[in-house]
């Protein structure tokens, strides 16, 4: 199916992991579950 739409999917892949890593900081989300849109207004409730 991909070759058929032309979709690159090791390129496809690393455009995703790029998305992800500016929505979701590591440093800022490990351990927590939350949307990424809660990520913005509250601070990290960790213990």
């Amino acid at each position: 199916m991909f070759e058929r739409l032309g979709i690159d999917l090791i390129v496809a892949t690393e455009e995703k992991i790029a998305i992800n890593a500016q929505r979701y900081p590591a440093e800022r989300v490990r351990a927590d579950a939350r949307r990424a849109g809660e990520y913005l207004d509250r601070p990290s409730q960790s213990a």
